[in-house]
């Protein structure tokens, strides 16, 4: 493939791997923020391609392109995603999360509550910084507190701006998919049964609610 291609010539080559998508799906992506624009030749990088081929087998089983953008948010090296479109995916699916207050409880339970402090966890390689990094571990909050009520969710996503997202995004990403099953193996990561992308919206309502306790009164 060339350096560069066009729309025709990437859903071209999703064609010859039994993938097929059409133009309007595919500024769809890039309208979400799972793909950037193109170029101001009109043309993308080739290794587009692969990122596509990662969303739409995605796609095969999880139809949300808000989902897919979220877990392929994890790898943020190949998803790049901007913090703005990171957020509005998050509110937008704060709707979808069926049994909500069971799974925030969860989450607060087995994400925050029971962990030791930052000094008595080991030091864990995480991936999502590419590097050692000690200092991602998150303080406790909410212990003791009452957590924030679903219909409030939304309303504390968006009241943080989007850049303090983007940057708080990669202590959620790291915690959730390397210190906390880090933390409980060899037994399985007690989070497994959530949707990963339903755990970091959850994590996030916690870790923004702790982050300003004064407005909990109003949030719960």
């Amino acid at each position: 493939m060339a350096d560069r291609c066009t729309g025709s010539r990437l859903r071209a080559e999703l064609d010859k791997r039994d993938m097929a998508l059409s133009h309007a799906q595919l500024q769809r992506f890039v309208a979400v923020g799972l793909l950037p624009p193109s170029g101001d030749d009109g043309r993308w990088p080739s290794r587009t391609l692969v990122a596509l081929i990662r969303i739409v087998r995605l796609g095969r089983t999880v139809t949300s392109l808000d989902r897919r953008l979220l877990r392929l948010r994890r790898d943020y090296h190949a998803f790049p995603v901007e913090p703005s479109n990171l957020r509005a995916a998050m509110v937008r699916l704060v709707p979808s999360i069926d049994a909500p207050v069971r799974k925030l409880r969860f989450v607060a339970d087995y994400a925050r509550s029971p962990m030791p402090t930052a000094r008595q966890l080991p030091v864990v390689r995480v991936r999502a910084l590419g590097r050692v990094d000690p200092n991602v571990r998150r303080a406790r909050p909410l212990r003791g507190q009452r957590l924030p009520s679903p219909e409030v969710w939304a309303g504390i996503l968006r009241s943080v701006d989007a850049e303090r997202v983007g940057m708080w995004a990669v202590g959620w990403y790291a915690w959730l998919g390397d210190v906390i099953p880090a933390h409980y193996a060899p037994e399985p990561d007690p989070l497994a049964w959530i949707p990963f992308e339903e755990r970091v919206i959850l994590y996030a309502i916690l870790d923004i609610a702790a982050r300003d306790p004064d407005a909990q009164a109003r949030w719960v």
